[in-house]
């Protein structure tokens, strides 16, 4: 981590990498930097292992083994935003650093998706991050807090509200 930088938020979801690429990514938000780490099923897996445990111990019942089972995502972004950003999956070919003075843009999207007939299908939270030569675009699954928050910390005046392409 570097001097003076403190993490103000993870959001994780699909990142379109291409035409017909994506992957499941954690942006973990810092004062200085966007660190986009691949998020792999072996961290999936440890974190499920801790939640066993932890339900071994608590013993919360059926109903509430099954609330933490379905938590692993959102625990796994709030572990990540405890660490060193650097240490996520590191050696990975997909992560990559978009530094804060880089973003030109930043919004937050709902896109709400029909199918082929007209009827609602599902809505999605994208964020958006524009620099000078590239876009990225994360389609949320999970986040610690608010996306919105989250990036108008980070950016300031260039958090815009609204769509953008």
């Amino acid at each position: 981590m570097l001097d003076g930088e403190q993490v103000l938020g993870v959001l994780g979801g699909q990142i379109k990498l291409g035409l017909f690429k994506s992957a499941t990514m954690a942006m973990i938000v810092t004062n200085r930097r966007f660190v986009f780490a691949e998020i792999t099923n072996d961290m999936l897996a440890a974190q499920a292992e801790k939640i066993k445990k932890r339900s071994a111990e608590e013993k919360p019942g059926f109903f509430g083994r099954m609330a933490m089972a379905m938590n692993v995502n959102n625990e796994l972004l709030a572990d990540l935003g405890k660490g060193d950003p650097d240490e996520v999956s590191p050696g990975s070919p997909k992560n990559f650093v978009v530094p804060v003075e880089g973003v030109v843009q930043g919004r937050v999207n709902n896109e709400t998706k029909y199918d082929c007939d007209g009827d609602f299908n599902r809505s999605d939270t994208v964020v958006l991050l524009k620099t000078a030569d590239k876009k990225y675009e994360l389609t949320l699954k999970g986040a610690t807090s608010q996306p919105a928050g989250i990036l108008e910390q980070a950016l300031g005046s260039r958090f815009k509200k609204g769509l953008f392409r």
